[in-house]
């Protein structure tokens, strides 16, 4: 029964990373302008309206002889929490959710050019289960990736398995080159900690490796089951 339900589970799967893994982010409208956030900052009960990204001096309305010199930003890194655990990524990137069936998958566009797809299996997996849906998964991107034309695909081996963090790893590269000639990698992971699994699909192109894998590692190391 496991490994029939981790079957159906990866083709459902396979379908959105092939409507995701190729979507285009939508263009800048022309000319728009960028507006700073407004934050409410709450200081000793006090109630105050910020600008993000700049240092202001607040005067106490309660005691006037009080300033406080401040600032807000968004954070670099930023937190996702999935159902069954969550994950840190860095900023700028963009975040898209697609929940089907009780089922939870969301797509993370980071400015690079590079995309994750992460995938909440709903509970644990066991080794035998972990093998047999990486298989079926990297088949399945592999198949996307034939559908839509791309050459010289590449399918290798499953990898060693290796640690992220507290976690396992078991994963496996796709590699093609497009209309361009350009290469591009695909790499396909299933992560297993305690009380979670979780599959993460990983594309980018191969001139921008240097940049893109330690951010992904970064974003795999900090998978961590939720209470």
């Amino acid at each position: 029964m496991i490994r029939v339900a981790t079957r159906l589970l990866f083709c459902c799967l396979a379908a959105v990373s092939v409507s995701w893994a190729h979507a285009q982010t939508a263009p800048p409208l022309a000319g728009e302008a960028e507006q700073n956030v407004v934050y409410e900052l709450l200081i000793n009960g006090e109630s105050f309206l910020v600008e993000g990204n700049r240092v202001v001096t607040l005067r106490s309305e309660q005691d006037p002889d009080i300033e406080y010199e401040v600032a807000v930003r968004v954070a670099l890194t930023q937190q996702y929490r999935m159902p069954t655990f969550r994950f840190a990524y860095e900023q700028p990137a963009a975040i898209e959710q697609d929940i089907d069936g009780g089922h939870h998958t969301v797509r993370l566009v980071h400015e690079l050019g590079y995309n994750m797809l992460i995938h909440d299996l709903g509970g644990t997996l066991d080794e035998e289960a972990q093998k047999q849906a990486l298989a079926i998964l990297a088949e399945s991107v592999a198949d996307s990736f034939r559908e839509m034309g791309a050459q010289s695909i590449e399918v290798g081996n499953p990898h060693r398995p290796r640690k992220f963090g507290e976690n396992l790893g078991r994963g496996m590269t796709v590699r093609y080159r497009d209309d361009e000639d350009l290469g591009h990698t695909c790499l396909v992971y299933v992560v297993a900690g305690d009380g979670f699994s979780a599959t993460c699909v990983i594309q980018y192109l191969d001139r921008d490796q240097a940049d893109v894998l330690p951010r992904v590692q970064k974003t795999l190391e900090s998978f961590q089951a939720v209470p």
